[in-house]
This record gives C-alpha cells, structure tokens and sequence, in this order.
C-alpha cells in the first residue's frame, strides 16, 4: 500500500458537533464525501432505501436496453422483408434495362459491388429529363437490391469520351 493511500484510510471516518447536530463525512483522500441529507420533514434514507433505489434504477436500465434491442431487431427484419419483396421485382428490372439498352440509350453497364458505370449513347442525350431520370432509378434500384444497400451510385459515362457526363444517388439524376 502506498503511503498516500495510508494517510487516507487514516482520516476514514470525521464527526463535527455543531449545537447537538452532527456533522458527519468520510474522507477519501483530498475530498469529502458526505451522506445525502433528507428534506425537512422526512426521514433519512436508510441503506436499504438506498440500495433499493439502486437496483430500481438498474432495473429500469436493463428494461430500457431490452426495448431499444427489440425495436433493433424489429427494424431489421423490417428492412429484411423490403429487401425480399424488391428481389421479386429484380427479373423485371433487368429485362427493361436489356430492353432499353437494346434500342440505343446506352452501350453496356459495368456493375460493381458499390457502384455501376452507364455508359450512354448519343441517343440517350435526346430523351426528357423524367426518362433519364427513370432509366438511372431502374439501374440503382436493380444495383441496390443486389447489393442490399440503398445508397450506392450510377455514374453515367459518354460511351464515345469515356467523360462522367452524370450521377445518379438516393437524390436523383444530376447531369453534368
């Protein structure tokens, strides 16, 4: 034991008489610990309350932690049901983009596990915004089912240049 620590224990336990009052602490090193003092009119907690209150308070730790693991799992096997029923839309999903692809929009799609590269075509620079828009979301939707991430990205690329002409996120189709 260091001798700090025995000048401590020495100097446990210090009572003060003030008019008959006692004044009590436990000195624990250069600090004062002191009981807690009931209101006027009460009783003084007793050790038991004490301890009482404490299991009281852990307990209602432990119900608190019980709860927000449930609503944890709850939440999970929520996003794990949305993820199945976007898997039954994945089929479709590809065959639209054969399908549009096929008519000239774009060349190829390079997917990768965080991202894919559309490469488009002259023919693509035509259509409305709302169509770009459409063909980019059926692209990310088919990339984040397999992926099981919503927040991957489509870049888009000149297929002629090789230049990111835009992107496509949870934010929709921004163009260059």
């Amino acid at each position: 034991m260091k001798e700090s620590e025995k000048s401590c224990l020495a100097n446990l336990l210090i009572a003060v008489v003030f008019g008959g009052l006692i004044v009590w602490g436990i000195r624990s090193c250069d600090r004062w610990i002191t009981p807690p003092i009931a209101p006027a009119g009460e009783k003084p907690a007793t050790v038991r309350d004490i301890l009482q209150k404490d299991r009281d308070r852990r307990q209602a730790q432990a119900e608190r932690e019980a709860a927000k693991a449930q609503r944890l799992e709850n939440q999970a096997a929520e996003r794990e049901a949305r993820w199945k029923a976007e898997e039954a839309k994945q089929e479709t999903r590809l065959a639209w983009l054969k399908e549009i692809g096929g008519r000239g929009a774009f060349s190829k799609i390079d997917w990768r596990e965080n991202g894919a590269t559309l490469w488009v075509r002259p023919e693509f620079y035509l259509l409305a915004f709302d169509d770009k828009q459409k063909i980019c979301s059926v692209a990310h939707a088919y990339l984040a089912t397999a992926a099981r991430d919503e927040y991957v990205i489509v870049r888009l690329r000149d297929a002629n240049s090789g230049k990111v002409v835009g992107i496509y996120s949870v934010t929709g189709l921004e163009m260059e």
